[in-house]
């Protein structure tokens, strides 16, 4: 949670900003988060963080582009120190809300509630502590949802809108893989893997709809995204059914390779058709690989031990999900040290 003093403090940047630039993470979480601020004050552009590791020279040209008086980072854990002290350059306030287990970054307006308060609430909930609109409601609860966390008004939203929260549920992967609103949490997740321009168009769109029904709708301004939607479950149900051909023991290892990456998706679907494995999915581009690993046990501990020996492999994440990449020709050394530690 953030505190009251936090919460003060974002609504106070926010007012003050005339032409805020919101960078996000490429999930429905960083999207709902934007979405719930920008909603708020009304104005400002969002700006998808698909490389922040590695693109800091063009997000700084685009919030250059932008006229931005001030710049939000959301849900974005890859966030360099370049970019952090770039920003302070350009003498433009710095406001960063996260929740990931990742080192302080030392800038004035640094919020992340791992740190101070040791809890994991998506940053959606986060920044809907900070507008509470609750005509915003329904993109707080996919955000959060989709992040795997039932909000404390998940029941207030379902008491309104019973016919997406239409399955039995005991937790958020039960609502994404058995309600309609989990088809409403894919639809913002796989509409984030389309163009610059079509991620546009979906963002403009949900910055002004007033229900969650008008993202079901198919006409000229949801016919994109919805047609996005469709041609990435239709892959991801084809990948599930290759990766389940993979299971060695205790270990379900999965790679790749494609247009785009879905890994986060195609392991969170694995984890929850195969709780009891330890799901590690790899996307194969430009030489390298990432990973994305989900299970029952500590996976981050697990990840970080299998790779300490691989040159140059990076990663990092929550404690059952997380994610890992290196050079592609470490691939097989990284699968039989996994193997090794699970025995």
């Amino acid at each position: 949670m953030l505190t009251n003093k936090q919460l003060s403090e974002i609504r106070e940047h926010l007012e003050r900003s005339q032409s805020p630039v919101f960078l996000y993470d490429t999930d429905a979480d960083g999207l709902a988060s934007f979405l719930l601020l920008a909603r708020w004050i009304g104005r400002g552009k969002g700006i998808l963080a698909r490389n922040p590791r590695e693109s800091t020279e063009n997000y700084l040209k685009k919030i250059n582009e932008l006229g931005a008086d001030a710049v939000f980072v959301l849900d974005t854990p890859q966030i360099t120190e370049e970019f952090v002290r770039s920003v302070e350059s350009m003498n433009l306030p710095l406001i960063i809300i996260d929740h990931h287990n990742v080192p302080v970054i030392e800038t004035e307006f640094y919020y992340n509630t791992f740190h101070t308060s040791g809890e994991n609430e998506p940053v959606s909930y986060l920044c809907y502590q900070v507008t509470q609109q609750k005509k915003d409601l329904w993109i707080a609860v996919v955000g959060c949802v989709s992040d795997y966390f039932l909000p404390d008004f998940l029941e207030e939203f379902k008491k309104n809108n019973p016919d997406l929260i239409d399955c039995d549920y005991e937790n958020p992967f039960d609502i994404v893989y058995k309600s309609r609103l989990g088809k409403l949490i894919k639809i913002f997740n796989y509409g984030l893997k389309d163009t610059t321009t079509n991620v546009v168009k979906m963002s403009n769109f949900l910055l002004k709809a007033e229900f969650p029904s008008q993202v079901f709708e198919e006409n000229s301004k949801t016919k994109t995204f919805l047609k996005k939607y469709e041609n990435v479950e239709n892959t991801i149900n084809k990948l599930v059914k290759k990766a389940e051909k993979e299971i060695q023991g205790k270990l379900l290892f999965f790679t790749y390779a494609g247009e785009m990456s879905l890994s986060q998706h195609l392991s969170n679907k694995l984890i929850y058709d195969h709780p009891n494995l330890i799901i590690v999915v790899g996307f194969r581009t430009g030489g390298r690989i990432k990973f994305s690993l989900r299970g029952f046990i500590d996976v981050r501990s697990l990840t970080l031990e299998a790779f300490k020996d691989i040159p140059g492999a990076t990663g990092g994440g929550h404690e059952h999900a997380t994610g890992a990449q290196m050079s592609e020709i470490y691939v097989d050394d990284f699968k039989a040290k996994l193997l090794s530690l699970l025995k």
